[in-house]
């Protein structure tokens, strides 16, 4: 008899988390706070919400170790919340080492500077490592807010505006990385429209995103959405989920006997 925790691959399909990020007013808090899930705020920014009129709850975090009050009780709760949202981890991770900081001044009265050294951001990934890790295997959707960085000497992309190793941490455990942006299109009239794009698939590579859904993808040749919320992009990707491929079962041959 199998295991009531065992199931097959493809029949279950796990909570969506994304990394969201983009340059400020874009639209980034106000599409996650659609979730109606719980917001953990960072980074003290509730006017978004406010003046959407969003109502969600919000759990205020002002230390870095909060977070991990936080997960024991949403494990504690695991169907209280339809989604938790990180904003912003730009600061969160900010907080980090603020932390990190602290612990190494405690340790080592000598220390001359307050300054980040070079094992200080080795320990922030760690810690910010964890919390990756915990928050992605919760049985909710999770949604990471992020800052952009745009290209420089160092990076020709647009990329979220975190420390080197802890993006390429952060990208590579979340399944869906989305740049969000406004964007303007003139027609004929040179009358000017004003629409939010949410891309999840850069052909020119200059931003950094992903889907490991396979809705976005080169070959399916969609970038993104527009103007959508939270629930809509989850039917999105429900309605485009790549289909399994029926294979027609081979014929049989069949032995003709010559006549004598």
């Amino acid at each position: 008899m199998a295991h009531p925790k065992i199931h097959v691959a493809g029949d279950v399909l796990p909570p969506l988390n994304m990394l969201l990020y983009g340059p400020n007013g874009a639209g980034k808090t106000h599409f996650a706070g659609t979730s109606g899930g719980l917001f953990i705020n960072v980074e003290q920014g509730e006017t978004t919400l406010v003046s959407a009129h969003i109502k969600v709850p919000v759990w205020d975090i002002t230390e870095f170790d909060e977070w991990e009050e936080v997960y024991d009780h949403l494990v504690a709760h695991p169907k209280e919340y339809p989604c938790v949202t990180i904003d912003s981890y730009t600061d969160l991770a900010a907080k980090c080492l603020e932390s990190v900081i602290d612990e190494a001044e405690t340790r080592d009265g000598n220390r001359l500077t307050d300054a980040a050294e070079l094992r200080d951001h080795g320990r922030v990934t760690l810690k910010l490592g964890k919390v990756l890790r915990r928050f992605r295997d919760l049985p909710m959707p999770v949604i990471l807010i992020c800052g952009v960085r745009d290209p420089d000497d160092q990076d020709r992309r647009y990329r979220p505006s975190l420390p080197a190793s802890i993006s390429r941490q952060a990208r590579d455990y979340m399944d869906m990385i989305g740049y969000m942006s406004v964007v303007e299109e003139e027609d004929d009239k040179e009358n000017i429209t004003q629409y939010r794009k949410l891309r999840f698939y850069s052909p020119s590579g200059v931003i950094v995103c992903k889907d490991r859904n396979g809705v976005f993808t080169m070959e399916t040749g969609r970038q993104g959405v527009t103007d959508t919320d939270f629930p809509g992009l989850i039917q999105f990707l429900k309605d485009n989920a790549p289909k399994e491929e029926k294979k027609t079962p081979a014929k049989s041959k069949r032995s003709v006997r010559k006549p004598k």
